[in-house]
């Protein structure tokens, strides 16, 4: 009697990920300092090159979260070797009516608005693109391709990641470049626990009690106004009307409280570090 045949497990497929050429021990070729030839591969910043038939290829409108971040870090690592301008848009990106964003022009001018309406695809000369009912200062309703606006957060802000990898998380804007964020979200000394893209955020209001809050008891050192250079620690953070974090600090040498915003302070660690 014939034997059914074997069904094959499938393996899990891996996450994927940039070649590391420092991992990459034997018939690892350096063709230049961004590309390798791996086996028999070739790699440029990480990323596998592949040749097509350009009558094979269909233009994606969306690309997914997960290769975009792949892209992101290459454009980081090596700036210039991709151009993320060109790429299809992100599927994390995420615009809500009412929320405050930037409009980015070609010559890198930026007007303020809010958006109206959700992005929709519409039909084009160059084809199908996202595009949102923006209300543009100074200039009224207009039609804004979704690639050429930003969210408008500012470093203070505490935000709730939407869409992407870090959906469901929230944090405060430590740092920002660009359309890129560092979210903390407020362990004592661990500085930036991941980064998001602006337009996978928005602006939210922190839920956390007295007994919790981000940076008390914490040691900073003032970087600005008459304070500068003074040490303090940290007794109460609060949030003002535009939701921009503010901190009680308490001198160390006087003991006096003095209100301060986000970027009047540096934690003790970070200021040491860098020394």
């Amino acid at each position: 009697r014939s034997k059914a045949p074997s069904k094959r497990k499938r393996e899990t497929r891996p996450p994927l990920a940039l070649l590391e050429p420092s991992k990459c021990r034997n018939h690892l070729q350096r063709i230049s300092s961004t590309d390798f030839r791996y086996q028999n591969w070739d790699f440029s910043g990480g990323l596998i090159l592949k040749l097509f038939s350009k009558q094979t290829l269909v233009a994606a409108q969306e690309i997914p979260s997960e290769i975009a971040s792949l892209f992101q870090t290459v454009q980081e690592q090596h700036d210039g070797l991709v151009n993320l301008a060109t790429m299809p848009l992100p599927a994390f990106w995420d615009f809500q009516e009412g929320e405050r964003v930037l409009i980015i022009a070609s010559n890198s001018e930026r007007k303020a608005g809010t958006v109206q309406t959700a992005p929709q695809w519409q039909r084009a000369a160059v084809g199908l693109v996202q595009v949102c009912e923006i209300n543009v200062a100074e200039l009224g309703f207009q039609s804004i391709r979704t690639r050429n606006i930003l969210k408008d957060i500012s470093i203070g802000d505490f935000v709730e990641v939407v869409a992407g990898q870090h959906q469901g998380e929230s944090g405060f804007i430590a740092a920002k470049n660009d359309g890129h964020l560092g979210i903390c979200k407020g362990t004592k000394g661990r500085g930036i626990d991941f980064l998001v893209h602006a337009n996978s955020t928005r602006l939210a209001t922190p839920k956390f009690q007295r007994i919790n809050k981000p940076w008390i008891g914490a040691e900073v050192v003032v970087v600005s106004g008459p304070f500068s250079g003074t040490s303090a620690t940290v007794q109460d953070v609060t949030i003002d009307a535009r939701r921009r974090l503010r901190l009680t600090v308490q001198a160390i040498c006087t003991g006096k409280n003095v209100e301060l915003g986000y970027f009047d302070v540096q934690e003790r660690w970070y200021v040491e570090t860098l020394c």
